[in-house]
């Protein structure tokens, strides 16, 4: 049972037009009026003053959720770890490590706005840091996953990011029968219908002004689109049937363990039994039971315990509906990857890196189309067609261009690295090498070079008086 209080923003033409009337300088009062006239209303839906009103009135019953109710979607994702933890894990792998923008032909010498290349990535940087597209990512992420889809009104207008404005528009606020419009043939979102209790509302796609210095639209996000349809397909919906089923189960499963731990008993005896009934009734946890006036006979069949064999057969189909689950979720789980080899353990993760890299496509190519192409035509900077492009992950700082290659190449041409070294090298990126290369090679011996010279005693030898020559024998 959930009660929603809904609160419109009325007050949001007036505050907005006193923020950026303070700005005036930058674009004229009739453009002021004019972009005043593309907001709209957006109703929030169990919202308050940014506060959640969710009231739940306790179940006695087994909860089932119903397959064409969105509300159920939701209720589901708050309520349920098995639906949550993968929704959750898939958009922190999305988005959870941030994003960063590029713009083709940006080069680092160009470090003033006189190049349009880096006047446009600094204005898109500026736009995404004011609306903290990292949180919006996320958000936008989770909602499309649960519902299918969802929209953000987007007002852009020419000069700084605080006279903007984007607006997640509430799934569960859009009417169901025709609540969205969509042109014919590009299959972009033109109107989007609010119903939420007795008040409706119309968020619709004006485009440009005629100056082309205000842009209304929608951007329009969706998990698994199917042929034009703009809903998309509910992550959810195709796991509520199998959720269903496993909270029956673990519902029988609980009741077992009840009885395993305080089964029950069968009291019997030939007298009255209102006094044993209300001994055991009555008495507090812990406390023992005192009983008089039973005879000997009857102590021995005074009562009888009907034990629960915890042996069931569950457990074997509670693991086959958890790889269902997991195998329908195509997220991480480490319960399945740590047990797995190393090319399953591979696998697995491409299964994942697919999923996330299909959830990542479509909101980058809708922040382009619907925030970065008109933050440059409002701002007259003249990029083209290379507007900003939104990656995600860590922003590159260059080192992971250089490859060791030509590093160890020059360091073997100098004598800088070893043969030895060299194989060692090798080895510690993967490649296979011979133990015998790693073993160290004798040092050759060196050649003989000409004798040195040996420097002269510095003592002055004593003089050596020669050698009587032998004398002639006289004939």
């Amino acid at each position: 049972m959930v009660e929603a209080k809904v609160e419109t923003n009325k007050g949001f033409f007036e505050k907005w037009y006193e923020r950026i009337g303070k700005r005036a300088g930058l674009i004229e009062r009739a453009e002021l009026a004019e972009a005043m006239a593309y907001q709209e209303e957006v109703l929030d839906v169990g919202t308050a003053r940014g506060t959640f009103w969710r009231f739940f009135k306790a179940r006695k019953d087994v909860r089932h959720y119903n397959v064409a109710n969105i509300s159920d979607y939701f209720e589901m994702y708050l309520d349920r770890d098995l639906i949550r933890t993968p929704i959750d894990d898939l958009i922190e792998s999305a988005f959870g490590g941030g994003y960063y923008n590029t713009v083709e032909g940006l080069r680092p010498n160009m470090t003033n706005n006189r190049f349009p290349q880096f006047k446009a990535k600094t204005v898109a940087d500026a736009f995404g840091a004011y609306f903290d597209l990292d949180s919006l990512n996320v958000n936008v992420g989770k909602l499309k996953m649960i519902a299918g889809f969802t929209g953000v009104e987007t007002i852009i207008v020419r000069g700084e990011p605080e006279m903007s404005a984007l607006r997640i528009i509430d799934p569960r606020s859009v009417r169901k029968a025709a609540g969205i419009e969509t042109d014919p043939v590009t299959g972009r979102v033109l109107a989007v219908h609010q119903e939420v209790g007795s008040q409706k509302n119309t968020i619709r796609h004006l485009g440009f002004n005629e100056a082309n210095t205000v842009y209304k639209g929608i951007a329009w996000f969706n998990y698994g689109k199917l042929g034009t349809d703009p809903r998309g397909t509910s992550y959810v919906r195709g796991a509520t049937d199998l959720l269903n089923t496993i909270v029956d189960v673990q519902s029988d499963i609980d009741k077992i363990f009840e009885r395993y731990i305080s089964p029950l008993v069968i009291w019997t005896t030939i007298q009255a039994i209102d006094n044993i009934k209300a001994a055991v009734l009555e008495k507090d946890a812990g406390e023992d039971i005192f009983i008089g006036k039973v005879k000997p006979e009857e102590i021995e069949h005074l009562f009888k315990i009907l034990q629960i064999d915890p042996r069931v057969p569950y457990w074997e189909y509670q693991e086959y509906l958890d790889r269902r689950l997991y195998a329908y979720g195509r997220s991480n789980n480490l319960w399945y990857s740590k047990d797995a080899t190393v090319a399953s353990a591979e696998t697995l993760d491409k299964i994942v890196g697919r999923h996330v890299t299909a959830i990542q496509r479509d909101q980058k190519r809708q922040a382009e189309r619907e925030w970065y192409e008109p933050l440059m035509v409002v701002n007259s900077i003249p990029v083209k067609l290379n507007y900003p492009r939104m990656n995600f992950g860590a922003e590159p700082t260059g080192v992971e261009e250089i490859t060791i290659e030509p590093i160890i190449v020059k360091g073997i041409e100098l004598g800088y690295v070893s043969e030895l070294k060299y194989w060692d090298i090798l080895r510690q990126l993967g490649i296979e090498v011979a133990e015998e290369a790693l073993e160290e090679t004798p040092e050759e011996e060196e050649e003989e070079g000409p004798p040195e010279e040996q420097e002269p005693d510095d003592e002055v030898p004593d003089e050596v008086e020669p050698e009587d020559e032998p004398e002639e024998e006289e004939s």
